[in-house]
């Protein structure tokens, strides 16, 4: 009987003994871990986005906003998304290998959105000889509407029921860093990476010369292999950001959504743009600094053929002059953020508008009515 006990308490003991060591263990176990992690906080340096900005992009932000994307299109951006191709390029079996172009739906009834590149690749600045290709089925193009400041395309096709996308002022929103989403050419989603705001390259002298009647600023991306010319690009949250350029364009550009948004509603209504009109040509001081106006305004200048004040326009009549530099319009001044295209985008045609002008060694006001932008 004794040895029975004794065994038996042993038995005991030796569960005891087990369970100790696996509570030791554990406890031992999560200290060891806190340690190292209080060891790695205090010796090895963070990683942030802005550590890694000799890459060109904070990282970090880019993969999470990429996540969020693909899934927010497998929900719908799809639908409302169109590829161009030439009419007479169409064969039985239609690739998206094929297209020449993308697009994206504004109106149910066949109102959509590309660039005036894909017109220039398919030879017709009526839209005439595009088909487009929305959820499976083919439609005509009918006709085209160019913006000529921005390059933005609307194109319409006799559509019923179809659906739409959303739009959403946000490009003035996106950062360097920031992530966008596009359909390539495969009709695949793909992510691209904005890299810069910036002007549109001066390739030559004449280019230097800007117009106050063309888009200068626009966003610059990394990342759109594959992305087809009129592509609508879209932020995380599913809303237009801007028409992919394409083509040649230098720098893989981007025209921002807001440098059209304002025209959608007049060519829904009558199938025109209406834009403000001043007429002349410019050097961006920002771009080019050195006279002493502290990188600021634009300096009204010829070159060639191409005159710095157009003949019978408003800046004609109002008096301005080859050589003036155009310092603010109503108060707002002409930076490298705020270009002088850009404060225009503000008017309509018939308003006056005050310009602060530099001539010589004075400052002066000179009011201009602004006229309307001629059809090109």
């Amino acid at each position: 009987m004794n040895f029975r006990r004794k065994d038996k308490q042993e038995k005991t003991i030796g569960r005891n003994g087990l369970i100790s060591t696996v509570i030791f263990g554990a406890i031992f176990g999560l200290a060891s871990g806190a340690v190292g992690m209080l060891m790695t906080l205090a010796y090895l340096p963070a990683v942030t986005g802005s550590s890694l900005s000799g890459f060109g992009v904070p990282i970090e932000p880019v993969v999470i906003r990429a996540r969020l994307s693909s899934d927010m299109v497998v929900r719908g951006l799809a639908g409302p998304t169109a590829l161009l191709y030439r009419s007479s390029d169409l064969k039985d079996v239609i690739l998206p290998v094929d297209a020449i172009g993308g697009g994206a739906v504004l109106t149910s009834d066949g109102w959509l959105l590309t660039h005036s590149s894909v017109l220039d690749l398919a030879g017709s600045s009526t839209g005439r000889g595009l088909t487009a290709v929305i959820g499976g089925r083919t439609y005509a193009v009918e006709r085209a509407t160019v913006d000529s400041f921005s390059g933005a395309a609307f194109i319409k096709v006799a559509g019923t029921g179809l659906p739409v996308v959303s739009l959403g002022n946000k490009s003035d929103d996106l950062k360097v860093g920031d992530s966008v989403v596009a359909f390539d050419s495969l009709g695949g989603l793909r992510t691209a990476v904005v890299t810069a705001w910036g002007n549109v390259p001066a390739l030559d002298a004449s280019a230097v010369r800007r117009s106050s009647e063309k888009m200068q600023k626009v966003v610059f991306l990394a990342g759109t292999e594959g992305f087809l010319p009129g592509g609508v690009v879209f932020g995380t949250s599913g809303e237009v950001t801007g028409i992919y350029i394409g083509g040649s364009e230098p720098g893989m550009q981007v025209v921002p959504f807001s440098a059209f948004s304002r025209q959608i509603s007049g060519v829904l209504r009558d199938g025109s743009v209406v834009r403000p009109y001043l007429g002349v040509r410019f050097i961006d001081l920002s771009e080019q600094p050195g006279r002493g106006t502290a990188g600021r305004g634009a300096l009204l200048s010829s070159y060639g053929s191409l005159p710095a004040i157009v003949r019978q326009s408003p800046a004609a009549k109002s008096g301005l002059r080859e050589g003036d530099t155009v310092l603010a319009i109503n108060g707002e001044s002409v930076t490298a953020n705020r270009s002088l295209p850009e404060l225009l985008t503000e008017y309509s045609p018939r308003d006056t508008v005050t310009i602060s002008v530099e001539r010589g060694s004075e400052t002066r006001e000179v009011e201009v009515v602004l006229g309307q932008m001629p059809t090109p």
